[in-house]
């Protein structure tokens, strides 16, 4: 169970690993996350979506309760815990089927960053349902559609908030 709005003491000792408190880099419920197939086939998707990048900046910021060995300072960077939206202007009249219901969520809930993988790559459950051919059509959304939703402070390696920008 993972209550994001507790913040304990354990989670600030990060990097030794007895302070892990998940799978993931961001230390952040895998399944909650998850695009699952049940809601994407019921159409409608009532959380925001996990979703990984190549690099990440060497912090966090909440939701995320820590990071990874990333060792990257590049401020450029996201820090885990990232929350990025589909822009509201994006055009969905091209898409259809579990892309357009995955898009939809996306614009109301978004998605964050939980850890280092392929790029802007969304995470869902295994399922035989899903249809490979509908779901390509995410490959047609660039990076430049979403926007980072206003971040106050970035956790670092001493855990010292640092001034945070959007990037």
């Amino acid at each position: 169970m993972f209550d994001l709005n507790q913040r304990n003491a354990s989670m600030f000792r990060h990097p030794s690993l007895t302070s892990v408190t998940s799978a993931d880099a961001a230390g952040l419920s895998i399944y909650a996350g998850l695009v699952k197939y049940s809601e994407v086939a019921a159409g409608n998707i009532t959380h925001a979506i996990r979703f990984t990048l190549q690099s990440a900046q060497n912090g966090y910021i909440a939701p995320a309760k820590h990071f990874g060995p990333s060792g990257n300072k590049d401020l450029t960077i996201m820090p885990y815990g990232t929350r990025v939206r589909l822009k509201a202007s994006f055009d969905l009249s091209n898409f259809y089927g579990h892309s357009l219901v995955i898009l939809k969520a996306l614009k109301k809930y978004g998605m964050i960053f939980a850890d280092q993988g392929s790029n802007w790559f969304l995470t869902r459950e295994p399922n035989d349902n899903w249809n490979s051919n509908d779901l390509s059509q995410l490959k047609r959304v660039p990076s430049t559609a979403f926007e980072i939703v206003r971040r106050v402070s970035t956790v670092t390696r001493g855990f010292t908030p640092s001034n945070s920008r959007d990037v």
